[in-house]
């Protein structure tokens, strides 16, 4: 088993996930069937739900790979769950599972490149918040570069503090939504978020082991052009 993924997932999860899956299945199919369109965008964001933009960036990610959105069919235990307010005070627990694992000896930090692309931040729970930033810390101390791209402020809590090494590699305060939300592990792995509202308290994340899902590429498709696109992601929300 990869010793940096996420731990698994209890059969409480999986009904979760399946009912998160199914939900971004029906929009997701909406918008390749034309009955959700870009110009429906200003709409959903006035109902502060994620709209045709966000699904259209998913049909372009999963378009890199042979059986397209079935891949998850495929490697259903890339998925986990998490809910945003947790009775720890500690949400997102599969990305802060992932963060510690690149923190650790498993993984060789030094050298690499880690990038965020966040919206909020985790407005809704700043030691979730204070967490991420304290293993961005770690890597930066380990050797690796790090950058993270949100819309929260700098002014925020936390935010403000984070160390000037960090700060110079990173953009706070972005008009535009990054239309999905990553944390990419230079060429190794990439941990994306399905679409959600700000409100939703269960949210859907996938890890890619980026080496292993190679062969899965559509014949044309190289691993440096499916990296490039999240990287992409980042520069389109500018």
């Amino acid at each position: 088993m990869n010793t940096i993924a996420p731990q698994g997932v209890s059969n409480e999860d999986w009904d979760d996930i399946l009912d998160l899956w199914e939900g971004f299945l029906e929009n997701y199919n909406a918008f390749k069937s034309g009955k959700m369109t870009l110009d429906d965008e200003d709409k959903y964001k006035l109902l502060s739900s994620p709209g045709p933009f966000q699904y259209r960036a998913f049909t372009r990610f999963f378009d890199f790979f042979k059986e397209e959105e079935k891949l998850v069919e495929k490697h259903p235990y890339s998925l986990n769950t998490y809910e945003l307010v947790d009775s720890e005070k500690l949400a997102a627990r599969p990305t802060l599972e992932f963060l510690q694992k690149l923190s650790s000896p498993a993984y060789e930090a030094k050298g690499k490149n880690i990038v965020m692309a966040s919206g909020s931040f985790w407005e809704q729970s700043l030691e979730t918040r204070q967490k991420v930033i304290s293993y961005f810390e770690e890597l930066h101390v380990k050797g690796a570069k790090v950058s993270i791209f949100a819309r929260a402020s700098w002014t925020e809590a936390g935010i403000n503090n984070i160390i000037e090494p960090i700060k110079n590699e990173s953009r706070f305060g972005l008009k535009k939504r990054i239309a999905i939300h990553f944390i990419k592990a230079d060429k190794d792995f990439v941990q994306l978020e399905f679409p959600h509202t700000e409100s939703s308290l269960f949210r859907l994340t996938m890890l890619l082991d980026v080496n292993k899902l190679e062969p899965e590429l559509k014949k044309g498709k190289t691993k440096e052009e499916l990296l490039n696109f999240f990287d992409e992601l980042i520069k389109e929300a500018f």
